[in-house]
């Protein structure tokens, strides 16, 4: 059985204190397939088990609560196909789920999972075609897909709620939905404290009800921004934005950031920052120095060393936004190894499992961002043997108005070394089929103990 195992990359930024272990054994007669983790609320997670009865041939979830104390074990939901979660989210006590499954292409099906009693309501039958990605919001799940004839945002409330955004093609909007279905898209949680973020060519970002995509023009003369807002069901159509980047720069680069989007233009020896509101209310540009520097990274020497590295095609430029606690933006700009770094969003940080769907999603992307590469069958077990890359970057903040000011006053959200973290508890505790939690103030670590056939749950603490 191909195992997702995910590792991610930030640098390491604090330390973390001895794990406390919780376990729980299930019965002989299932079979491990996966498991998925999730957060209930500053103190409680979820873990889910996936795996195949043995004696009724039927495939299972098998809810747990954690309490930083104690499990509480739910009532198993059955499938007669193996289940793949494409996304969850956490509602008051309602822990919903959005199922499809491998053998039977075209049907998703949502459930309702209640915390406190165990029980769980389903929906009906919702048929889908060609899934791209899953965009995190934090009381729905939305989920994205696209095919030859169409573009549908389907927004998930709970098993008997959900709203779908469809737009049909036209003679205006062909290329754009050709490209939708042929490339990948991947989501970029700015919820989140954001490293480096997607090197991908289509970004999905989510604002309110508006979901944004990003793109770098074939010619490298532009990005291009396409804006859906979701709440206009069968109404909505897509609309388009041009941002021409300065002349004299083969490299480009964006992210978005509460309706501003910013881009790195480079070269091997000049730079430029561009800053632009949505609205169209400010636009400016930044020429990059060493002057502008207000904190780096280890690895970062000087602009020149960096820009010459940044431009080399084995390396991706990358461009992100970080609030800092001032409510200024923190703009850090860095590159890394096409060929080694993954961005891991919010929900590679949840699951392992063997989930069809998101794997030929990320080998999609991988394909994409590897011209001579193709992905292997083994693409999630190899992602364990990536180094730990370097960190070259140079930050510096701007207010609302992109001005450039002098603010120290740290992150909002906290940087967090998702990979330092996994790696070490997975090689310690040497756990198979697990997942994993990020809270407020803990890491909890969740998966099975071939040693005495049981599943654990280790915490740490930040520090």
């Amino acid at each position: 059985m191909t195992k997702l195992l995910v590792i991610l990359y930030l640098t390491g930024l604090f330390s973390i204190g001895s794990p406390n272990s919780k376990s729980i054994k299930i019965e002989d007669r299932y079979k491990v397939e996966g498991t998925v983790s999730g957060e209930i609320s500053a103190n409680e997670t979820f873990h889910l088990i996936l795996a195949k009865n043995k004696e009724s041939k039927l495939y299972e979830i098998i809810p747990l609560v954690y309490d930083n104390q104690d499990f509480k074990r739910l009532e198993s939901i059955d499938f007669e196909n193996f289940p793949s979660v494409l996304s969850f989210h956490v509602s008051g006590e309602i822990l919903t789920l959005a199922v499809s499954s491998e053998k039977e292409d075209g049907v998703l099906k949502v459930l309702d999972v209640d915390l406190k009693s165990g029980k769980t309501v389903s929906s009906e039958n919702i048929a889908i075609s060609g899934f791209k990605t899953s965009v995190k919001s934090s009381a729905e799940s939305v989920l994205l897909f696209a095919d030859k004839d169409s573009f549908k945002v389907l927004t998930i409330s709970n098993a008997k709620t959900n709203k779908v955004t469809v737009v049909l093609k036209n003679d205006a909007n062909k290329d754009l939905l050709k490209l939708l279905e042929g490339e990948p898209i991947e989501n970029v949680d700015t919820n989140e404290f954001v490293s480096n973020g997607s090197i991908n060519n289509l970004r999905a970002y989510l604002e309110g009800e508006i979901l944004l995509i990003t793109q770098q023009d074939d010619k490298g003369d532009a990005t291009n921004l396409f804006s859906l807002d979701k709440s206009k069901g069968d109404q909505a159509q897509f609309s388009q934005k041009k941002f021409n980047h300065p002349d004299g720069y083969k490299r480009t680069t964006s992210f978005l950031k509460n309706g501003n989007l910013f881009r790195f233009s480079l070269n091997k020896s000049n730079a430029v920052i561009a800053f632009n509101s949505l609205d169209g209310s400010v636009s400016k540009e930044l020429n990059v120095s060493d002057d502008l520097v207000g904190k780096s990274s280890k690895y970062f020497y000087d602009m020149q060393s960096f820009l010459k590295d940044a431009a080399k095609s084995s390396n991706a430029p990358t461009i992100t936004v970080n609030k800092s606690t001032n409510d200024n933006f923190v703009v850090r700009a860095d590159y890394v190894s096409v060929k080694e770094y993954r961005y891991y969003n919010w929900w590679w940080f949840h699951i392992h499992m063997h989930n069809q769907m998101i794997m030929q999603q990320q080998m999609q992307i991988q394909q994409h961002q590897i011209k001579t590469f193709g992905p292997s069958e083994n693409i999630f077990n190899e992602w364990l043997l990536f180094p730990v890359l370097e960190k070259h970057y140079f930050e510096f903040v701007v207010n609302s108005g992109f001005e450039v000011t002098n603010d120290e006053s740290g992150f909002k959200k906290r940087e967090i070394d998702y990979q330092t973290l996994i790696e070490n508890m997975n090689h310690t505790k040497k756990l198979s089929d697990f997942s994993s939690v990020f809270l407020s103030t803990e890491f909890r670590f969740f998966g099975f103990d071939k040693k005495d056939n049981s599943f654990k749950v280790f915490t740490k603490e930040y520090r």
